[in-house]
């Protein structure tokens, strides 16, 4: 415990991912002392491994944000603890320890199924666990996923699209769909994760399924056409999405 928390406030932030990270830079800029508890060696969260690999630019740009923030005077990281009852550090150990307030910022800790029936079979797998696999997570990385021929994926995100990237490099997957709620204006992926993967979409397939929701998305004000590139079409390959 840092000599100076005994002057003034002393917080336990417990998840170093984005959340705990900003938060602990909140309030070291405020004057308190932060003891950042990760049950991680290495800070960052998501941000750290659940960002595709060669995403160089967005990984440094956040490492190097994060690295401020920790050698802030008024920052402590320990990391590879567990906090909770059966953890490593109960919590009224921390009260104990002297700290005045805890703020727990642990993010996403467990996958939420949606109760589908089916849901429950073999092959049926959650995002975080694939994002997780592939970049290295030292509990997911020796996990194995069993990928066919076909493969559905639930959401129009970045996400998405990363695991439609592993799966392409992966090299053994014919066909991925991707299963959206949100209409083709809706899209949660930005241009510079779908450039990897472009070559690969199956524009016929996509056309004829825009043009289907077209009625429904004029009504509400919706232009369908700012959805397609400019050039309207993408060369086809024998992955698709």
């Amino acid at each position: 415990m840092p000599d100076s928390a005994k002057k003034g406030h002393l917080v336990a932030v417990i998840g170093a991912g984005p959340a705990g990270l900003y938060a602990a830079q909140y309030l070291a800029r405020k004057g308190v002392q932060v003891v950042l508890f990760n049950r991680d060696i290495r800070p960052g969260g998501l941000a750290e491994y659940g960002i595709f690999p060669d995403k160089h630019k967005v990984r440094q740009g956040l490492k190097a944000q994060f690295q401020r923030i920790l050698r802030m005077p008024e920052v402590t990281y320990i990391g590879n603890v567990i906090v909770g009852q059966s953890g490593d550090i109960r919590l009224d150990q921390l009260r104990h320890a002297g700290f005045q307030a805890i703020m727990v910022t642990t993010g996403a800790q467990k996958n939420h199924w949606l109760g589908l029936p089916g849901e429950d079979l073999a092959g049926v797998y959650q995002a975080n666990d694939i994002v997780f696999h592939y970049n290295h997570l030292p509990s997911c990385e020796k996990k194995s996923y069993n990928f066919g021929s076909q493969v559905a994926v639930i959401g129009a995100g970045n996400v998405m699209l990363d695991i439609v990237r592993y799966l392409k490099l992966k090299g053994n997957t014919g066909v991925v769909t991707a299963f959206a709620r949100r209409g083709p204006t809706e899209v949660k992926f930005d241009k510079e994760t779908l450039e990897p993967v472009a070559e690969c979409l199956d524009m016929e397939a996509i056309r004829a399924e825009v043009e289907f929701v077209q009625p429904v998305t004029e009504r509400i004000g919706r232009d369908v056409i700012t959805f397609f590139p400019a050039s309207g079409e993408c060369p086809k390959q024998s992955f698709t999405v």
